[in-house]
Order: C-alpha cells, then structure tokens, then sequence
C-alpha cells in the first residue's frame, strides 16, 4: 500500500475552517459612467434586446447601475399577491437596460446617434449630435433633482414639527 503524505487533520480534504478560493466567473464591479448624456424624458432608440429598434421615453436613471428604464419597453409579467378584497392581477413591469444598450435620437431626422458635450459662446454646456452637429435640448419637464437639493428635502422632510 502506498504511504500517503502525513496530514495534520487527518483526512485528506481541508475543513470549512480553511476554505478553498472558488473558481469560476465572479462578479464584475461597476463601473459608473462619469459623464452622463442621457437623463430623464429623453427619446431613446433600444441597439440590442427583444425589442431592439423600438423607440421609447425614458423614465428613470440609475446612476449606480447604470441602468435606464423606458416606457414600455422591456417588459415582463409580474403577479400581483391577492391581498383582501383584491384578488390579484398580471401586470407588464419594466426591467432595466443598461445605458450602453440605447441611444439617443437626434430630434432633427429622429435617428440613433451619439451625443458630446460642448460650449456655446455664452458659456452654456450643451449636448450635441455627433452625427448632424446640432444641439440637444434637454426634455421640457422636470428637471432632474440635484443630490445636494434632495439630502436638503430629506433633512427638512425630518425636521417638520410634529403635531
């Protein structure tokens, strides 16, 4: 019989006291994008996906994971839990696309194309097609809320006087 090696523990595998690494894919960490050119309200086109080529509104941005959820786009079913009187229900939910996966559409011939940051003669930071050279107006709306402006209504919201 062969001799094996002397081993401490007695038994040949390591206990859970001294893990193995694992192989195999890991997760990748985020990386955030640093500048962004698509913000809430903008006319996208989706580049990859079951509906790729179709158009939509963007209506959240996730800055933290890059993702961007258009309207009715990228939808799947979810069951609502009957609770009470209400007997539960099927609806479309959005799922999140990441920002590398739509593109902006040019207002002037309403095509997918790149988009830069540049100034004007006054000083203004302007978005701007890369394709036709021609400015992109932010959406008319809401503009988007400052981190500093929302902590500042976050701190009054807890400092309101109870009653």
């Amino acid at each position: 019989m062969p001799s094996l090696p002397w081993n401490p523990f007695g038994f040949s595998t390591l206990p859970r006291r001294f893990p193995r690494p694992r192989r195999g894919s890991k997760r990748q960490p985020i990386v955030r994008l640093k500048e962004w050119k698509i913000i809430r309200g903008d006319t996208v086109m989706l580049l990859a996906g079951k509906d790729k080529g179709k158009i939509g509104k963007v209506t959240e941005v996730v800055r933290s994971k890059n993702w961007v959820f258009v309207e009715g786009l990228n939808t799947h079913k979810r069951f609502l839990k009957p609770q009470g009187d209400f007997k539960g229900a099927l609806i479309n939910s959005e799922a999140p696309i990441q920002v590398a996966e739509v593109s902006l559409l040019d207002p002037s011939d309403g095509k997918p194309t790149d988009v830069s940051y540049r100034y004007t003669e006054k000083g203004d930071k302007v978005r701007v097609s890369e394709r036709t050279g021609r400015i992109v107006n932010k959406p008319p709306g809401k503009e988007e809320i400052g981190r500093v402006e929302q902590l500042s209504r976050m701190v009054l919201l807890t400092r309101l006087p109870q009653q």
